[in-house]
């Protein structure tokens, strides 16, 4: 199966039950067209990449989060999803709160509340919140300046369910023949990643290890990578909001398909 940089999520409420032992069994394929195994960014490889984590969370929690910056307004815009597994376990006066602060833990936090509503008969509400930042602190090669948001759904003023999302701020436009970042003229210093890896076959799930790579070729002077067919998987890119690398990442494609 060509899973690419897929990644799954299943409810399996109606299949375990508190207090007894759950088993979770993998069945693995590894049919392909030669005895290749991996492809370098095809990705064409039977097994598991990484760890299989189960997550016990309330009835009502918060089921997916992200954020965007403005780097005009200096703010940022939490969204998040909001699930319930049931009408009954919905909260009575559910509440999102977000802070925000810098990575580096810089400055005071911004802090922000949204109101959650569900509408009748849906188990899944949208929410989002805007903030302003203060100190303002974009990313960039040079000064890779991190965020980090807590987002957390309460009852009320009772925390229920928590997510982090960590991110950056940066404005990226081309003006004629040239090429801004932050509203300065920047120049691209770019190299390949092909996705070759022969010691791990795939690439590592460690963003250590995806660290050091990355600023070694920083250390040569490169601040952009293009990554050749492929996408690589989230630790790559926490270690490259790190590094200082800005990367391309790219559909995959195969031959005539």
């Amino acid at each position: 199966m060509d899973t690419y940089c897929g990644t799954y999520k299943y409810d399996i409420t109606d299949l375990v039950q508190a207090g007894t032992q759950a088993v979770v069994v993998a069945a693995v394929n590894n049919v392909l067209p030669s005895r290749k195994g991996l492809m370098s960014a095809h990705h064409r490889f039977g097994g598991l990449y990484r760890d299989v984590e189960i997550e016990a969370t309330p009835d009502t929690r918060i089921d997916d989060a992200w954020v965007r910056g403005d780097f005009d307004q200096q703010t940022a815009e939490v969204h998040a999803t909001i699930a319930t597994v049931t009408e009954a376990g919905q909260l009575k006066n559910p509440v999102l709160r977000v802070e925000i602060q810098s990575a580096a833990g810089n400055g005071q936090p911004a802090v922000g509340t949204a109101a959650v509503t569900f509408v009748e008969g849906q188990k899944n509400a949208d929410v989002f919140c805007r903030l302003k930042l203060d100190p303002f602190m974009p990313w960039s090669p040079e000064q890779p300046n991190l965020y980090v948001a807590g987002i957390t759904l309460c009852e009320g003023e009772k925390p229920v369910h928590g997510w982090t999302e960590r991110f950056g701020i940066r404005k990226i436009e081309v003006r004629g023949d040239r090429f801004f970042l932050n509203n300065k003229p920047f120049f691209v210093r770019g190299f390949g990643d092909d996705f070759v890896y022969p010691l791990t076959l795939v690439s590592p799930a460690s963003k250590e290890e995806h660290l050091r790579h990355l600023k070694s070729a920083r250390a040569a002077g490169f601040n952009y990578v293009r990554l050749h067919t492929h996408c690589e998987l989230p630790e790559y890119f926490e270690a490259a909001d790190e590094a200082g690398i800005m990367i391309q990442p790219e559909l995959p494609y195969y031959g005539d398909y």
